[in-house]
């Protein structure tokens, strides 16, 4: 096991100090290394414990170090997105919304340089859509009816005249074939407003007995605050082992390409 590894183990048992301890020197080793992906994930690592340790600064700094690592290297990996998101939240939580919107903007990347153009594009595309509609935004796609318990789905009408563009009357979250509204399924990409964080604060647990995001935002869907975009590009499902195949063979196709 490595240190980082161990690190985010320790890391989330709360064990600060080990952590830090580890992952620093798991850091010194990667950058004898030049392992540009585990520098990054380090620094990433690092900058979360700034956080805790309420370092605010200390922590964007090496944030932003830990960006330009794989930025410089064109390694547009889930990692670099992470990193961008985790840079985006930290300025948000100062109340610096404007330098956030900046580093969500960098999830928008040239074509030519992408690994996994699809998703980047649809965050892309939804910013878009936020801009115009200034509310919650949910992605969706049409999916078999027989998979509707799988996923939120939603229902609503279609507004200006688009065919995209949803503005979401009801929400289910994972709902039997015969309970399902539509076939429209939210999959896993949101720009939430903030006052879903005060919705939460009293929705109920719900299927699952867990507190569900998509019943929170159906509090926001009955004020008509929530728009439901199917965007363009492609998905995959790799929470199962076929759609892990097909997102192998898709991105190897991809890579042959270039």
């Amino acid at each position: 096991m490595n240190g980082i590894c161990k690190g985010s183990i320790n890391y989330d048992l709360g064990n600060i100090p080990i952590a830090k301890q580890e992952i620093l020197l798991a850091l010194e080793i990667f950058e004898s290394l030049n392992n540009p992906m585990d520098i990054s994930k380090a620094k990433q690592l690092i900058g979360r414990i700034l956080l805790v340790e309420n370092n605010v600064d200390k922590a964007l700094k090496v944030m932003i170090e830990a960006y330009n690592v794989l930025n410089n290297e064109k390694l547009f990996s889930i990692t670099y997105q992470s990193i961008v998101v985790s840079i985006a939240e930290t300025f948000a939580n100062r109340g610096k919304f404007d330098e956030a919107k900046k580093w969500l903007q960098k999830l928008s990347i040239p074509d030519e340089n992408m690994t996994i153009s699809e998703e980047i594009k649809a965050q892309k595309q939804m910013i878009k859509i936020y801009e115009r509609y200034e509310c919650s935004v949910v992605a969706i796609e049409e999916v078999p009816l027989d998979e509707t318990s799988k996923y939120g789905i939603i229902a609503g009408e279609l507004i200006d005249g688009s065919d995209n563009v949803y503005r979401v009357s009801d929400m289910v979250e994972k709902p039997e074939p015969k309970d399902a509204p539509t076939n429209m399924a939210i999959i896993g990409r949101y720009i939430l407003t903030p006052d879903i964080f005060d919705i939460l604060k009293t929705t109920q647990a719900g299927k699952g007995g867990e507190i569900q995001i998509t019943d929170a935002l159906l509090t926001q869907a009955k004020q008509g605050k929530v728009i439901a975009y199917k965007f363009e590009g492609k998905r995959f499902d790799c929470g199962s082992v076929d759609g892990f195949v097909e997102a192998t063979n898709w991105f190897y196709e991809k890579r042959k390409e270039l």
